[in-house]
């Protein structure tokens, strides 16, 4: 994922519960207000691009902190922007050994372009893949899948197989943001409305969740299809993903890498990031599922939409890009038309 760094991790101080970010050892009021200084600090520091000083900030910080393993990275990135390749090594090892699991994060990060051809990269990935891996095996032991909202439409048959809709809520959504969005459109085409929710709550016991980690959403969207597909009758040559925000960031990710099990795709108000979400490259033609891209031409992100269709279809996929005049980052107006037509788009019934 593309981060504003250091947003990030001033963001993860007030969000002390969320796991891998740092949380500031007991001490006192001095102390904390002190690290607080010190991300003001190191925030402008990176903003100025002035990456020799938001390294010294970050390796002033780490010191303060009792979970650190988010700062070490940072301060890796922060030397491999300055092009200080020794001491990067130096802090992304550190990071492994502090416990950090951004496996994902760290193979496709830009940042560490520099650091992929040294010595170091592949002890260092190896010891982060180990540390993420445990913590996801960790969290399938601890986080039964919770029942995906599931609505049927009218006049359901379970007979008869039915299309089946995957829908991912946005960062701080729940499943009902998706059934809201879907259940009239859903209803219109005959087609199962199913709705997972990631685990990961913003603040303890809101009911407001993000798909934090990839490899934990992955194994959440894919149980909700298994669990789905055990339960109706669902025909596996029309099933559609969709998401809105970060839901549909999970919908291309996901499908990008399955892309087997969907006929559809239908990211809204999504950023497309290609080192995140890469093309499947052994596919026969015809393999990959369709995609319609539905987006805000106000939508901060709007731009990486292009880059997305030109991609599937260079890919090998059928894809449409529907930007939506004075409209920022939400959900497409006329809903139900718009959904109905992207769905019909996807699944070849657009005439």
């Amino acid at each position: 994922m593309v981060h504003t760094r250091v947003a990030r991790i001033v963001a993860c101080v007030a969000l002390v519960a969320i796991a891998g970010c740092p949380t500031l050892a007991q001490g006192s009021k001095a102390d904390q207000a002190r690290a607080q200084r010190l991300y003001a600090q190191m925030q402008r520091a990176w903003e100025a691009e002035d990456w020799n000083k938001a390294a010294e900030l970050g390796t002033e910080i780490h010191g303060l902190l009792e979970r650190r393993s988010t700062m070490a990275y940072n301060v890796a990135c922060a030397h491999a922007k300055a092009g200080n390749l020794d001491q990067a090594c130096q802090w992304l090892a550190q990071a492994g050994d502090d416990g950090f699991q951004g496996a994902s994060l760290v193979r496709t990060d830009l940042d560490l372009q520099s650091v992929r051809s040294q010595p170091c990269w592949e002890d260092s990935i190896a010891q982060i893949t180990a540390n993420r891996a445990a913590a996801l095996d960790q969290f399938k032991a601890e986080h039964p899948v919770i029942p995906a909202e599931t609505v049927l439409p009218p006049r359901h048959d379970p007979s008869e197989p039915a299309p089946l809709i995957l829908a991912l809520h946005s960062y701080g959504g729940a499943p009902k943001e998706q059934v809201r969005a879907w259940k009239q459109a859903a209803a219109r085409v005959g087609a199962i409305l199913v709705c997972p929710s990631a685990i990961r709550e913003l603040d303890v016991h809101s009911g407001r969740f993000q798909w934090l980690f990839m490899d934990e959403s992955e194994w959440i969207i894919l149980s909700a299809l298994e669990q789905a597909k055990a339960k109706h009758n669902i025909d596996p040559e029309r099933v559609v993903i969709t998401g809105f925000s970060q839901g549909g960031n999970m919908s291309m990710f996901v499908a990008c890498k399955h892309p087997e099990l969907f006929a559809g795709v239908i990211p809204m108000g999504f950023h497309y990031e290609p080192n995140v979400s890469p093309m499947p490259t052994d596919l026969e033609p015809g393999e990959m599922p369709a995609f319609a891209f539905l987006i805000g031409e106000h939508d901060e992100f709007g731009y990486t939409n292009d880059d997305a269709e030109d991609d599937v279809k260079a890919a090998g996929a059928r894809a449409m890009l529907r930007r939506y005049p004075n409209v920022g980052h939400e959900m497409p107006p006329n809903r139900a038309k718009e959904l109905v037509g992207a769905y019909r788009f996807v699944m070849g019934e657009d005439g």
